[in-house]
């Protein structure tokens, strides 16, 4: 008999006795609706085979919780909320990372910008001269429409 997963634990009211949903196999010789024995902590059971159900096929019964299924399903719970809190910790880690990433991105384009201004800046205050482009190299110059003459940007 394995024990199955479930969320909680159904608990009895009157008997304040926990029940776990156990899978187990339906023995040979056994056909739907027919009954079969089974012990489980020490008592015996009648259960009846589902409708539709073959010898050899898995089906479940809420069965009183063993102690030691209790102990397995808690650890299994608690295994799945730490897999689920690291998970989560990654997430954060990762989104931190990139809004790190983003600033740095953003801080450098501000970085050109006002560089690109002050070379506009510059050739701005003396008369007649225009920043350019070099199409070939990407590199800025100075440009004196008065007088033609250029002059590369440092």
């Amino acid at each position: 008999m394995i024990p199955g997963s479930v969320a909680d634990p159904k608990m009895d009211p009157q008997q304040q006795q926990a029940y776990l949903t156990y899978s187990l196999e339906i023995p040979a010789g056994v056909n739907p609706g027919g009954q079969f024995r089974l012990e489980h902590g020490g008592v015996s059971y009648m259960l009846v085979a589902p409708p539709g159900s073959t010898p050899g096929e898995r089906m479940q019964a809420q069965l009183p919780a063993l102690p030691q299924d209790m102990a397995a399903q808690q650890q299994q719970q608690m295994l799945q909320m730490q897999a689920l809190q690291q998970q989560q910790q990654m997430q954060h880690m990762m989104m931190a990372q990139q809004q790190q990433q983003a600033q740095i991105m953003q801080q450098r384009m501000m970085q050109q910008q006002q560089g690109q201004q002050q070379q506009q800046g510059q050739s701005a205050q003396r008369p007649g001269w225009v920043t350019l482009q070099d199409p070939s190299s990407g590199k800025l110059f100075y440009h004196n429409t008065q007088t033609g003459e250029a002059r590369w940007a440092q």
